[in-house]
């Protein structure tokens, strides 16, 4: 017997999948961000520039 349970989502994931088009993934529970255009320009875009990561999601149980 399988029990499904819906994945929490953060505030931002409106933002995140309609606006930029992130592929989202499964991590503890919550539906969170894996990619937005590829993990070599996001390095490059981070090294270069700036880069944020989501943390509404630590902390709540």
């Amino acid at each position: 017997m399988s029990v499904e349970h819906k994945l929490l989502r953060t505030v931002l994931w409106d933002f995140q999948v309609k606006e930029l088009n992130a592929t989202m993934g499964e991590f503890g529970g919550w539906e969170v961000p894996m990619m937005y255009t590829g993990i070599m320009k996001e390095h490059m875009i981070v090294r270069t520039d700036c880069g944020i990561y989501d943390v509404s999601h630590m902390g709540l149980h």
